[in-house]
């Protein structure tokens, strides 16, 4: 009778045991979620999700909306690397990590690799961020002028010079130039790359001569400016250069077929057009120079009539090849540094006249060229144009430049106005030299990856040390 009450009563506590096992037991924490609508749920990070520029931490904080547990083995994964050991202090989840400047991070925390007290998992959670880099530019060397040269500029002008000036040194402004007239092309191009717009796009009178009232054609017509119109509407910046067509010779000014820019055979066309004479009346050269004037003055006062600031970048690069023993490439600097000042404050002062109070000057020097620059009080900013041929070079800043154009003025705001392979903004912020704008040329330097490639790009307009279109305060 015991033997057979002994087996009776083993028997009730197999079952006993077997019903603990599945209903009451703690789990291994390799079983499936009780219930995916318990399991813990993530209210926050530090650094913060989608972040641009987070401070460099020593680890990475996940926050979930209760008390969390890890096992002894979690699946952490950080661009690549798996992270072992990991720490939890109630609702938070520490994982260690020594983080880089100006880099980013995407972290992925598999399941199950977080539960709650009930073994609920939680689900898998993948976030992205970029840490800042620290800005070693020094404001201490620079004393910029609080109002712009034009004594009355309009109210958006002030605006746009005010922005500029507030964000030099502190933030690259991103920037893009047309294809060569009325156009957003490049602008567009980076746009598919990065999701997102520069602030300036620089369009180019390189067409007068092919444009309405001037020579009307079906193909050009800078009396309509719907396109800078719209980008202004849009948040952006306009900025116009000129590549200013002139007669090759005297004999040619009514053919508009056989006009250029280059000199001393720098083109495939070139002209004889002397600058020193430019400013001479009775000459031909004064002539063709008041046409013109007249032309793009009637431009930009269209744009002025629309309340539209332009970023004014005229005769750049005048010295060319002087500083270092050749010879300038473009006619306006022809005739040397004087002759060029003097055609500089004539165009100033022929616009002045005509009541254009819309233009933010820029005047670009080619480094080694102090004695080309017009003056304070007839510029706002100093740009320079800057193309590295050796691929070893590339992204690389240029802190040397910055000092030479530094010495120039020290009361104006620097700029990158041309480039081909763009500094990258690491390296700006690393070494000092960080300009107001940069702009990557058209064609290949914007869209061939030898010079820029498209993860450079990304990196420069997701990086909170550069601002985009969709961050521009309203100027209007």
């Amino acid at each position: 009778m015991n033997k057979l009450f002994n087996i009776i009563l083993a028997c009730m506590l197999g079952l006993c045991m077997t019903a603990c096992s599945e209903d009451e037991m703690p789990t291994t924490g390799d079983e499936p979620q009780q219930d995916p609508t318990l399991a813990p749920k993530v209210v926050s990070t530090l650094p913060a999700a989608d972040a641009t520029d987070a401070d460099v931490l020593d680890g990475i904080t996940v926050t979930y909306n209760k008390n969390i547990y890890v096992p002894p083995v979690v699946t952490i994964d950080i661009n690549g690397t798996y992270i072992e050991e990991v720490s939890v202090s109630g609702n938070k989840l520490y994982i260690p990590f020594p983080m880089d400047e100006g880099e980013t991070y995407t972290v992925t925390i598999s399941k199950p690799s977080v539960r709650d007290s009930l073994y609920n998992f939680a689900a898998d959670y993948t976030f992205t961020f970029s840490t800042k880099t620290t800005n070693t530019f020094d404001p201490s060397l620079f004393d910029i002028d609080e109002a712009l040269t034009t004594a009355s500029p309009m109210k958006q002008t002030a605006s746009v010079y005010d922005f500029l000036r507030d964000n030099f040194g502190k933030k690259v402004i991103a920037a893009a130039v047309s294809s060569g007239a009325l156009d957003t092309d490049m602008a567009d191009k980076i746009q598919e790359m990065t999701g997102k717009y520069p602030v300036i796009n620089s369009f180019d009178f390189l067409h007068h001569i092919n444009s309405a009232p001037l020579n009307p054609s079906n193909w050009i017509d800078y009396t309509d400016m719907t396109v800078p119109e719209t980008w202004w509407a849009d948040g952006g910046l306009v900025s116009f250069m000129w590549h200013w067509n002139v007669p090759c010779t005297e004999a040619d000014k009514d053919n508009f077929e056989n006009y250029a820019f280059y000199c001393n055979g720098a083109g495939e066309k070139n002209t004889d057009f002397n600058a020193a004479n430019a400013v001479v009346s009775g000459t031909y050269e004064n002539t063709i120079v008041n046409r013109d004037l007249d032309v793009i003055a009637g431009y930009l006062l269209s744009l002025q009539q629309k309340r539209i600031p332009v970023i004014w970048r005229p005769l750049h690069e005048a010295a060319g090849n002087v500083p270092s023993g050749g010879k300038a490439w473009f006619w306006w600097g022809n005739a040397g540094a004087d002759a060029y000042k003097a055609l500089w404050r004539y165009m100033y002062d022929y616009f002045k006249a005509k009541g254009i109070n819309n233009l933010i000057w820029v005047w670009t020097s080619v480094t080694d060229d102090a004695d080309w620059y017009p003056g304070d009080e007839y510029v706002d900013i100093i740009g320079y144009d800057y193309y590295e041929s050796d691929e070893n070079k590339f992204h690389q800043s240029l802190p040397s430049v910055m000092a030479k154009l530094q010495g120039i003025s020290n009361r104006k705001i620097l700029a990158l106005s041309e480039c081909g392979a763009m500094p990258s903004v690491e390296n700006m912020m690393k070494n000092g030299d960080v300009w107001s704008w940069v702009m990557p040329w058209n064609g290949d330097y914007t869209t061939n990856p030898y010079y820029n490639p498209e993860s450079l790009f990304r990196e420069m307009y997701e990086s909170g040390n550069v601002i985009t279109r969709d961050e521009m305060p309203d100027l209007k």
